[in-house]
């Protein structure tokens, strides 16, 4: 219930990924994807001087998934395995969360999604996922801000982290073509964290996204949240002009 800026970590990233994909007929296909991740940690204003900053590493992961696509509904299941090239202990002193196994950690998720095309270029969309892991800790466990599928709109990538997800999206907009899409979004996540005590903790927020043509011929992504529920408050925006030279 509040943040603990004595523990503020400043984090740089850098990563390639190679992927391979293989269809099995019209609606199966199976994937693969090998990444490399360069994480360089550092204490930030705040950090306290007895706080240890994680160890600088190149983290390996391999990842393979399968999915099935058809009739507006989609399955994905995943699983990864990733390595760091070194991990020596972090954190204040006597840090509980620390444990020389979570070198190496692994991370799955399940999902499902239902598209329905409607009228009028309306659309609608449901999506229910879960997401779990092994040896996770503060550095590999699963965000919900911007990225990744766990997301709630709202909320920021730094707020909240959980070894275990559950969560739903609900959505609906308009969408032609290329050209526009804007459509509201629901989602809801149950959390679940030992190190923090979450216990299925409700996580809520709203949103706003879309794409559209802006001035001077370029691509407006937009993207607005705003939590409902659970340990965050305020608001995201997120606004990108693409602008397309050819």
């Amino acid at each position: 219930d509040r943040e603990a800026s004595e523990e503020d970590v400043e984090l740089r990233t850098g990563s390639v990924g190679f992927k391979l994909g293989r269809p099995l007929g019209n609606f199966v296909k199976l994937g693969a994807e090998y990444s490399l991740l360069y994480f360089d940690y550092g204490a930030a204003e705040d950090t306290a001087d007895a706080f240890v900053v994680p160890s600088s590493n190149i983290l390996q992961s391999l990842d393979l998934n399968a999915s099935f696509a058809r009739s507006g509904y989609r399955f994905l299941a995943s699983g990864s395995y990733s390595r760091r090239s070194e991990w020596d202990p972090w954190g204040l002193p006597g840090n509980p969360e620390y444990d020389e196994a979570h070198q190496d950690f692994l991370r799955y998720e399940v999902r499902a999604s239902k598209n329905w095309y409607l009228p009028r270029f309306q659309k609608a969309s449901l999506e229910l996922d879960w997401a779990s892991g092994q040896d996770l800790d503060r550095f590999s466990k699963y965000q919900f801000g911007f990225f990744g599928g766990t997301r709630v709109h709202g909320y920021q990538s730094n707020r909240v982290r959980a070894e275990e997800v559950l969560a739903g999206h609900l959505s609906y907009g308009f969408e032609i073509g290329q050209a526009f899409r804007l459509e509201a979004i629901a989602d809801a996540a149950l959390a679940t964290d030992e190190a923090t005590g979450l216990d299925r903790e409700l996580l809520g927020g709203v949103g706003l996204q879309g794409t559209f043509i802006g001035p001077w011929q370029t691509v407006v992504n937009l993207d607005l949240g705003v939590p409902v529920a659970g340990p965050d408050d305020g608001f995201v925006l997120y606004l990108v002009f693409l602008k397309l030279f050819g």
